[in-house]
């Protein structure tokens, strides 16, 4: 093929020729075929209802009807033949719908328009265009089009043709159009042929019917006016009308002239004002006329438009940061059109540039800067250039960073560790901060610049390494980073230090010949970072001396580590262990112990009667005597057995197992049976009294000789391997080390404890080794259970002894109360047990740590008994992961019913107490049950001024109106009524209204007030107003709560309570009873509040910190001091501290966000000195629906708007009475309740500050006071808590479809 000379639109109109010339062709010509048979043509064409001469022409008719038995060649046929008779003849076909266009034949498709037919018609529109071009080079965008259409037809024809049996692939014939390139020669040959099918084209016309033809620009620029004009080749045209239209891809717009786009345009020419990237596309001029009711269309040339133009750019934009601002650098591109305008908004709203805030921003500058940045500029700002194209915007968003920090998993003793940072940010980092904590909650600032520290300058992504690690550096990590917006604290890790000690398998060979026993020690490690440094054998935990004794021992080291020891005797019993020591570590083996042997016993009986004893013998070193033996029952000596005679046929003698077979019934009644084991150690004798009632285990043996001790037989008071040499230790210890003066009185407690059924010999007892003896012999004292030794050793005042017993209950896994250190990353959960730790087996133990396993969802060998305690019953110390310890805390009703089936019945964490089993004691009383209607509090009717001085007979028990301060508290105290005398008559408290018990909203429309200033209405709140609905306060229920007064309370969920007393902060369910106790310092009201996620916020030690719903507590890193007090949002989560002069919000994350000073707002007041007394009954603050901020400052009510402006002030003073608000919340309808304590009552206002009613309560000192969710009142009274209702269902009802105040979202 020809070489690359041509240009790019040339090419283009290469490839489209050889696709509508030659590639069409190829699939009309298979769907003729695929239709009608060559063969068939002909008496197809002649059986048609149309005569062929209507749309046959001569030529066309001599290469395609001929009679049989000739037949065509559909390879001679032109698109333009092929098209003609697929048409024409279409309708007698096989299958005729699959060929009929959707909207005919002739017809320009839909786009949504997918049968054969109308692709058949895209062919034929496609090969027109072609013929119709006036120039032989197609621009790219044009060629795109038309490329793209052909390629979207192809596929659906294909598939068609390949679903009809036939086999073919016009998509590779087409690729491969594609990819030829063509040469000059190519391109003068197809402008030959364009000429000629355009001749040709015009032959198939009708001779009377007109030519059209348009002229035009090809290229416009954007925002200029162009136009077409038509060109009428024949001027008999009266007939035909004439429109126009675009092409865009396979979509035809037509176009209406009528419209301001096309003002001025003719019948003959068209013509676009303001030309934008819409415009561009064909554009065509159509004649069309009716005929006999056949319409006839001629559409002329198409001339492509391309609007040239570009939209407006930038050419810079970045942002650099200094010390007081923030600057956005930008420089506009001089594209054409020009920019006309900028606009700069920040999410979503405009900048205010009247302000020093912003500098620059316009045209003919090149930045925008933010001055004295902080939170509040956080957000995304937009610049917005336009010109006659249209607009570009570009945006930066600014926002405080982001930090996320990770290290390796293991980091091995000694080694760096690296704890690397991916910080993003918007703006370049100002400072960061490195911290580190102990137990994840107190942080602490690391100085890097510290030997063992190294940090990074780089401060998009600040490294920390520590150097030569150690178990000091197993921490808590988090990252602190700044930009000049905010701060934020990243995630925190673990640091897992590890480094593997030395792990030992110990085994022993004995060597009779020699009368040696060698110890084998294989000393390894899992890993060979830290090489073994040292091995040391220990007989008793004391060190062996290898060299001193004779050669008594082999020498041992790291590379040899077993131990011999030569010529055994009953001198070198005891427990042998080696200890290993690497640079990690040390590690101890299980114990070898080198005793005299222990025995086993096992019994059965066959059927023929035949007694059958088996023993397990434990002995290191081996037995070197293994013997049966019997005696008479009348004789004291023991003679050897013959295994092998008849009467014992089966007897072994053999090591570990031997087995005693007693055939003879007499033998059994008239013989004792002995087993006699010696090592080398001494000798062991079991005698078996009974053979017939021989209970099988271990049996005592018989007190032996003086010649069998000095053989080698110790005492026998060993279960297993190591607890009688450590119990015969601790035993001597106890009885050597108690102080003689205080044996009186441990005579006396072991005395009336009554455990000891032996009191003679207690009485006779002359020392305290006398009584710890009385204690082993009555089982109180044993190497199984040192809880009663440890019990008289605590009450005796004998401290030392007490650890002395607690070390070996740990170390000998025996009853005891000890507690072990917990692994890292483990804490220790304390559960009490109602019972006695001696009844707490193995099987109540398993089930403990089973249960634990269960709630939490980790597998049972994670969960691990590591002590006990003294309490009333006593204390279960389990050891679990922190990760876990979250949901042990938020325990579910189930799950506590599991626990207290263990006779667990309640456990601590930390300071956290979580009560499983509910107390009898509290209760919850239900008024409303009980009381009848007919005695509820009526309200009074809206009506005119009654008179202040009023008395009502007080046997009605309605409600007391009352016009002044003065006559209210008089009314009070001449009404000390019993208060359960009075609920019994009345459901409701009374309510004393300033002007009627209608509830009022805050925005009304006011008749008569129009032109009243709202001071006046402040003044006169007994103005009336229209009522809106009613309300209806009643007592609801009272809650008895155990504890001797309450603070504080703190609710969301009218089923959970959260209140205050003392030092202690408690969770309560709907009816008093106890699930949860916080143990925190100073619980003033105030000092917690519950979260939008239904958290706890308290203080603990002047912090904040979150118990989540999930159990989970963390340290908010929020200071306040003793006298503040703190509120969480109910709308966005944020925390406010309130403090005597200000307000500060913080973020969950602990970053400050506002500061609103309190102090100027209010009037001095004469009960400040009051306040500085009793601070908790002034520390107050909480935020209503709309986002307003109100609190108590100065014994007064001050909201403040969400951005911190002063928005009203509440005395609450009338006639000179005194104002004393100690308690303030609102409701979910935006109503404020304030309780005044020096008058018992609870002010009700509306959202603007409006005082609508008061309630009295009649109850002394209500300390407390909260809303919940469903507007229920709860008034903390002492140990009680009153729930009260305000709201009428009406109220509640009508209250959905009312709007409270403006400034609500």
């Amino acid at each position: 093929m020809a070489s690359k000379t041509l240009s790019k639109d040339q090419q283009n109109f290469m490839w489209i020729s050889i696709a509508c010339v030659d590639f069409i062709k190829l699939p009309l010509k298979d769907i003729l075929d695929n239709q009608i048979k060559p063969a068939d043509l002909f008496n197809r064409i002649n059986s048609s209802s149309t005569h062929r001469t209507y749309y046959l022409r001569r030529e066309q008719e001599n290469i395609c009807f001929i009679p049989p038995p000739g037949q065509p060649d559909y390879n001679d046929f032109d698109v333009t033949l092929l098209y003609t008779l697929i048409r024409n003849l279409s309708s007698a076909s096989l299958n005729p719908t699959s060929l009929n266009p959707t909207k005919g034949w002739g017809k320009v498709p839909d786009s949504s328009h997918m049968r054969i037919g109308d692709d058949i018609e895209r062919l034929r529109l496609m090969r027109n265009k072609f013929a119709h071009a006036n120039s032989a080079g197609i621009p790219e965008a044009e060629f795109q089009v038309l490329w793209n259409d052909l390629k979207s037809v192809i596929p659906r024809i294909q598939t068609f043709m390949n679903s009809t049996g036939s086999n073919v692939n016009y998509e590779q014939k087409l690729a491969d159009i594609e990819r030829t390139d063509f040469g000059f020669g190519d391109l003068q040959k197809y402008k030959l042929f364009l000429e000629a099918t355009l001749s040709q084209l015009k032959e198939e016309r009708i001779k009377d019917e007109p030519e059209i033809s348009i002229t035009g620009a090809e290229r416009v620029v954007w925002g200029e006016k162009t136009c077409f004009e038509a060109d009428l080749k024949q001027k008999e045209a009266s007939h035909w009308s004439i429109s126009w239209q675009r092409v865009r891809g396979s979509v035809t717009y037509q176009i209406d002239i009528s419209d301001k786009k096309y003002r001025d345009s003719t019948r003959t020419q068209l013509v676009i004002h303001s030309v934008s990237k819409d415009d561009e596309g064909e554009y065509q001029a159509v004649l069309a006329r009716e005929s006999n009711g056949n319409k006839r269309k001629i559409e002329s040339n198409a001339i492509f438009l391309h609007v040239k133009g570009e939209l407006p750019g930038f050419k810079v934009w970045k942002v650099t940061t200094e010390e007081e601002s923030i600057t956005i650098h930008y420089k506009v591109k001089n594209n054409a059109p020009r920019v006309y305008d900028i606009k700069w908004i920040k999410n979503g709203e405009g900048l205010n540039f009247k302000t020093q805030k912003y500098v620059g921003g316009g045209l003919s500058d090149s930045f925008l800067r933010i001055t004295s940045p902080n939170g509040g500029d956080k957000g995304t700002y937009s610049c917005t250039l336009e010109n006659a194209v249209g607009f570009t915007s570009r945006d930066v968003t600014f926002d405080i960073p982001k930090a996320t920090i990770s290290t390796e998993s293991k980091v091995y003793l000694g080694s760096t560790a690296q704890i690397k940072s991916e910080v993003s940010s918007t703006l370049p980092l100002s400072k960061y901060e490195w911290q580190k904590s102990v137990d994840g909650n107190a942080f602490e600032c690391m100085d890097i610049n510290e030997r063992k520290y190294h940090g990074t300058c780089n401060f998009m992504n600040p490294l920390l390494l520590i150097q030569n690690t150690t178990f000091d550096d197993i921490l808590y990590y988090r990252l602190l980073v700044w930009n000049r917006i905010g701060g934020c604290v990243s995630n925190t890790i673990y640091l897992n230090v590890t480094g593997n000690p030395p792990n030992i398998t110990c085994s022993h060979e004995t060597c009779f010949e020699s009368r040696s026993v060698k110890l084998i020690a294989k000393v390894y490690l899992y890993d060979t970072c830290h090489a073994i440094q040292k091995v040391v054998w220990t007989v008793n935990d004391e060190e062996i001396d290898q060299r001193g004794l004779g050669g008594k021992f082999s020498e041992v080291s790291v590379d040899s580590p077993c131990l011999t020891i030569h010529n055994i005797n009953c001198c070198d019993a005891g427990s042998y262990k080696i200890t290993a020591t690497n640079a990690v570590g040390s590690t101890t083996s299980d114990a070898i112990v080198l005793n005299i042997p222990e025995v086993i016993f096992a019994k059965f009986e066959k059927e023929d009667g035949t007694q059958w004893v088996t023993v397990t013998i434990k002995s290191i070193p081996e037995p070197v005597l293994v013997q049966w033996r019997k005696r008479e029952r009348n004789s004291d000596r023991f003679q050897p057995i013959n295994v092998n005679a008849e009467e014992f046929k089966g007897s072994s003698c053999s090591f570990p197992h031997p087995v005693l077979v007693v055939k003879l019934k007499e033998q059994v009644e008239n013989f004792h049976f002995q087993i006699k084991i010696k090592n080398f150690i001494g000798t062991c004798k079991k005698t078996i009294q009974d053979l017939f009632n021989l209970v099988p285990g271990t049996m005592k043996s018989e007190n032996v000789s003086s010649d069998e001790i000095n053989d080698g037989s110790l005492n026998e008071n060993y279960d297993d391997e190591v607890a009688g040499i450590k119990f015969a230790i601790l035993f001597d210890d106890l009885a050597d080390h108690f102080p003689e003066e205080k044996f009186k009185k441990l005579e006396d407690l072991i005395q009336s404890s009554t455990k000891v059924n032996n009191i003679e010999s207690l009485k006779e007892a002359k020392s305290a080794r006398d009584c710890f003896r009385i204690l082993y012999s009555e089982n109180l004292f044993t190497k199984l259970d040192v809880t009663f030794m440890q019990f008289l050793l605590r009450r005796t005042g004998c401290k030392e002894l007490d650890n002395k017993c607690a070390e070996y209950a740990k170390g000998q896994k025996a009853l005891g109360f000890y507690e072990k250190q917990t692994e890292d990353g483990f804490k220790h959960i304390y559960f009490h047990v109602t019972g006695d730790l001696s009844n707490f087996n193995k099987e109540k133990r398993r089930q403990i740590r089973e249960t634990v396993a269960a709630m939490v969802g980790c597998k049972t060998d994670r969960v691990s008994l590591n002590g006990y305690r003294h309490s009333e019953s006593f204390i279960a110390i389990v050891s679990i992961e922190v990760i876990y310890v979250g949901k042990l805390v938020a325990i579910n009703e189930q799950d506590r019913y599991r626990f207290v089936r263990l006779n667990i019945d309640y456990f601590t964490v930390d300071f956290i107490k979580v009560i499983l089993k509910i107390s009898p004691d509290s209760q919850r009383v239900d008024y409303h049950e009980h009381v009848p209607k007919t005695e509820q509090h009526r309200i009074l009717p809206p009506r005119v001024f009654v008179p202040s001085k009023v008395r009502v007979d007080t046997s009605t028990r309605f409600l007391h109106k009352m016009e002044d301060e003065e006559s209210m508290e008089t009314s009070l105290k001449s009404q000390l009524v019993d208060y359960h005398e009075h609920v019994q008559k009345t459901e409701q408290q009374t309510i004393i209204p300033p002007y009627k018990s209608t509830f009022v909203p805050s925005k009304v429309t006011y008749s008569r007030f129009m032109q009243t200033d709202e001071t006046i209405m402040r003044l006169f709140p007994e103005l009336p107003i229209p009522k809106r609905f009613e309300y209806n306060a009643r007592l609801r229920s009272s809650i008895n709560v155990s504890t001797s007064n309450i603070n504080h309370i703190s609710c969301f969920k009218p089923n959970r309570l959260w209140l205050s007393t003392e030092n202690i902060i408690k969770e309560i369910d709907e009816d008093g009873h106890l699930l949860r106790e916080l143990s925190v310092n100073l619980t003033h009201a105030g000092y917690h509040t519950v979260s939008k996620a239904g958290g706890l916020l308290f203080k603990k030690d002047n912090d904040i910190y979150m118990l989540s719903s999930s159990g989970e507590i963390r340290n908010l890193h929020i200071h306040a001091n003793e006298l503040s007090c703190i509120h969480s949002s109910q709308l966005n989560g944020d925390i406010f501290v309130g403090e005597e002069e200000l307000i500060e919000r913080y973020n969950d994350k602990g970053v400050k966000l506002q500061t609103i000073s309190t102090i100027k707002f209010t009037e001095r007041s004469a009960f400040r000195c009051f306040k500085l007394v009793y601070p908790n009954f002034y520390c107050k603050i909480t935020e209503n629906i709309n986002g307003d901020i109100v609190t108590i400052v100065n014994n007064q009510l001050v909201a403040f708007k969400s951005d911190g402006e002063h928005k009203f002030t509440y005395s609450g003073k009338r006639y000179g009475s005194n104002f004393n608000p100690s308690g303030l919340c609102n409701d979910t309808f935006g109503h404020i309740l304030v309780r005044d304590f020096y008058h018992l009552c609870v002010h009700l206002l509306d959202i603007n500050g409006y005082r609508l009613a008061k309630f009295l309560i009649h109850r002394p000192y209500p300390n407390a006071m909260c809303v919940d969710e469903k507007n229920n009142l709860y008034v903390g009274c002492v140990n009680t808590i009153d729930v009260y209702t305000y709201l009428s269902d009406t109220a509640i009802t009508e209250h959905d479809a009312m709007v409270i105040d403006s400034d609500i979202p």
